[in-house]
């Protein structure tokens, strides 16, 4: 596990949990760092983090201490071209044929393909999951820490843990836009 200063520790930053696990994921999936890159990125990463909620905060009116949802931080910044953005619901109860249209926490890790990216918000928290050489690392802002998780039921684990046994959650998949099924394409943000 790689330890970096919490988002506490900058400025209005005991909110920017989703716009930090946003440019994580991001610049992992971009290829702008490591998922456990140095302290200066990290440092340089949640200080943008910092400014972005405190601009997109102002923009909407709010004090800098909300904490913001996915769509609002996503209409702030800009993706790269070649990335895309799609957003999703997720459940964390007992699996229920009824909710086949909802992704369950369990199927986070077999989800994610090389190079794929997952930001989940849920209990009042967002974190983010990455997979790169043949591993999951997970991003929590608020303990300030990157991990590597060896299996699904790991992962459901962290992210329960994480999200304080949220019910439900929301999720972007974040990956390289060419590798989205052609019918998903058309439905991807454009942001």
């Amino acid at each position: 596990m790689t330890v970096y200063p919490s988002q506490s520790t900058f400025a209005d930053g005991s909110c920017m949990c989703t716009t930090a696990a946003l440019y994580w994921a991001i610049a992992c999936v971009a290829c702008l760092l490591p998922p456990d890159c140095g302290s200066e990125k990290m440092r340089v990463l949640m200080q943008t983090a910092s400014d972005t909620q405190r601009a997109i905060t102002e923009s909407l009116s709010r004090p800098p201490t909300a904490m913001l949802q996915q769509h609002e931080v996503l209409a702030g910044i800009k993706l790269p071209s070649s990335r895309g953005a799609l957003a999703m619901y997720g459940y964390c109860s007992q699996r229920n044929a009824d909710m086949a249209a909802f992704i369950h926490v369990d199927e986070i890790y077999d989800m994610l393909q090389e190079g794929d990216a997952m930001v989940v918000t849920g209990g009042g928290h967002s974190t983010a999951v990455f997979r790169a050489d043949a591993r999951v690392y997970t991003y929590d802002s608020a303990p300030a820490a990157v991990s590597s998780v060896a299996s699904p039921a790991m992962l459901a684990a962290a992210l329960r843990t994480a999200h304080r046994a949220m019910p439900e959650f929301t999720a972007t998949l974040v990956r390289d836009r060419s590798r989205f099924p052609a019918q998903t394409r058309a439905n991807l943000s454009n942001i």
